[in-house]
Formats: C-alpha cells, structure tokens, sequence
C-alpha cells in the first residue's frame, strides 16, 4: 500500500473516531486538566511545558500519531524591524504563549494578538499559504488565522474543548494531505465528512 493510500486510510479512521462521544469526553478532560494546571503556573515556560505535554500525549495516545512542534522559529514581521520569534509551529499552525499576568488587561490582549497576526502576516508573505493561530495562557485563549491574506480574528474565551479540538483538527489535517490550497479546499471543504466541518 502506497504512502498515500495508507494516509487516506488513517485519516478515515480518525474522523470516525472523532465524531464519538467518548472523544468529546476525552476532549473536555484534556482542556479541564490544562486549564487546571495553567492556573497554577509560576511561568510561561510552564504553561508551554504543560499545554504541549497535555496535548502531543493526548494526541499520541488517543490518535496513535507523533507530533514534534518547531520551537522559537524566527519570522520577519511587518510592525518591527527585529525578527520575531514564534513559540511554537506545526506546519500552518502556530501557537503564542502568554504567561496569565501577560493577558490580563486589554492593553495585554491586544499586544499578545498583534504579536500573532504580525507572525502569520511574517509567514503568509513568505510562503504565501493560509494559516492558523493561537494565543493562551492556558486557562484563555484566542483564534486568529489568515486567509487569502485576510485576518481573521475571534475573541478571547475560557479554553475549553473546542478549542482544543480546532487546534488538534488543524493537526491532522495538515499532516494527512500536502499543505497546498487545492488540497484543502478539495479534500477537506468540499467534503460533507471533512474536518473542516466538523
């Protein structure tokens, strides 16, 4: 069985297996227990340590899949002559951590989410492909992506399990088909099964 084939096949298996309750369920425990232990962070480090430890175990463990997250990638960014540096990014996705002391104003939120859109636009100008971010301190969170070179911007909300869900979903769709647009929009749009729509 060609490497293609085999995808296509795990893929499957894995959008069968998130449509179950028991999923949900294991969903909502995972965001609990980061949100738990976020709270009781002394540092951002920690916060990262825990976040991604939760997430790539439950990823690995419940998917049967291995994630390793580039750390620190440096991105030109429009607003600052320096480069800036992402936390962390798996292929279109992109995590910025924030210490909770770091989100708790508004003037702290709407820095923290400069700071990502600045490196989506760094990226999106250099590979000229969409992508997907989030900023969190573990216990709030906020979802930015840019599309077509158009950013989009939620609102920070408690992290809870569909955040965690959208940010695992973006995972595994960009490791199951080549990050071009047509793949996207083919194998994950258009289809009444994908996980975009889910």
């Amino acid at each position: 069985m060609d490497k293609t084939k085999k995808n296509k096949f795990k893929l499957k298996q894995i959008e069968a297996l998130i449509r179950t309750s028991e999923y949900a369920e294991l969903l909502s425990e995972l965001s609990t227990d980061i949100y738990t232990e976020s709270k009781k962070a002394e540092n951002e480090a920690s916060i990262v340590s825990i976040f991604e430890l939760e997430l790539f175990s439950f990823i690995k463990e419940t998917l049967g899949l291995k994630y390793y997250p580039e750390k620190e990638k440096t991105i030109n960014t429009e607003r600052h002559i320096s480069k800036g540096r992402i936390d962390s990014k798996i292929g279109a996705l992109v995590i910025e951590f924030k210490h909770t002391s770091k989100l708790k104003t508004t003037e702290h939120k709407d820095k923290a989410s400069s700071q990502l859109v600045d490196y989506l636009k760094g990226l999106n100008d250099k590979h000229n492909l969409d992508y997907f971010g989030i900023v969190t301190d573990g216990t709030q969170c906020k979802l930015i992506n840019i599309e077509n070179g158009i950013i989009n911007e939620g609102a920070f909300e408690k992290l809870s399990s569909k955040h965690i869900d959208r940010i695992i979903k973006s995972i595994v769709l960009l490791d199951k088909v080549a990050l071009t647009p047509e793949n996207l929009v083919k194998d994950f749009c258009q289809s009444e099964n994908s996980l975009s729509n889910k």
